[in-house]
Parts: C-alpha cells; structure tokens; sequence
C-alpha cells in the first residue's frame, strides 16, 4: 500500500474527530469525507482540494502528511515555537543554546563511532530540540533587531 495512501486514510478515518465531525467542519457530506479517505483507484474516490486537505489535518491536528512532503522534497518540518517573548539576558540565551548544541554534537560523535537504536532516537529528539531553539532564536531577531546572533 501507498505511504501516503495510508495517511490520507488514516487522518480521515483514524483521527481524534469521526467523519461527521470532519464533514460538518468542512461543510460537506459525511459520505463525501468517506470517500476523500479512499484509493485514488477507485471509482468512488472524492478528490481533496488543497484547502480541505490542510482543514483537514488541522482539525485533527495531524501534520504528518507535511512531515511526509517535506521528506519527499528533501526538507525537514520544523514547527514554529509558540514561546512568550523571551526576556532573557542575550548572554543568558546564547549559554544555553551553546549547551544544547554542545551535548547534541558530543552524542552525535559517540553516535557515529558506534551507532545504536537507543542512541538514535536521543539524537534525533536532541537535534529536533536544537532546532527548534534555532527557530526560536532566529524569531527572537527578526522581531527585535537588537540582538544579531544570525546574519540575513
């Protein structure tokens, strides 16, 4: 079966909301929803226009068909932080980036040396976590333009 065959199913069929409550938020019938979550091959599938698609995984508050387009692209997905605006001293903020990035590259060395399924999924939560410090930071600047840890 068809990887994105099967999250197109499965955000239709096996989210957090049914397909009444998916139908009612796109303003469609039920019997509609069912069948946008069908095989392209099949003679009953309902196509799903770009805006329904994203309404879609919004409302079940699924992002992985974006995940899975970004792979396909050779890109990564990267939320956005929803963070306050950081009132930490820029001295204070680039001590604790530099940590996270230092303890994420001394796994990433002892990763290489002997790689290890344990090992593996800690480094990929810490890069993830460096990440989206970066966009965090990177936000910060564009917002204030006081602080200039990044160059355009």
């Amino acid at each position: 079966m068809d990887e994105l065959y099967t999250l197109v199913y499965n955000l239709i069929h096996r989210g957090k909301l049914n397909i009444d409550e998916l139908a009612e938020i796109l303003g469609v019938s039920s019997n509609y929803v069912y069948k946008m979550g069908l095989n392209e091959d099949s003679p009953s599938h309902s196509d799903i226009g770009l805006r329904k698609f994203i309404a879609l995984m919004k409302a079940q508050g699924d992002d992985r068909i974006v995940r899975y387009m970004c792979q396909r692209f050779g890109g990564v997905f990267v939320k956005l932080p929803r963070v306050a605006k950081d009132k930490s001293e820029s001295a204070e903020m680039v001590a604790y980036y530099q940590e996270c990035v230092t303890n994420t590259i001394k796994l990433m060395i002892d990763y290489f040396k002997a790689p290890c399924p344990n090992a593996r999924a800690v480094l990929i939560n810490m890069l993830d976590d460096v990440t989206a410090k970066t966009v965090g930071i990177r936000k910060r600047v564009q917002n204030d333009g006081q602080f200039n840890l990044f160059t355009e």
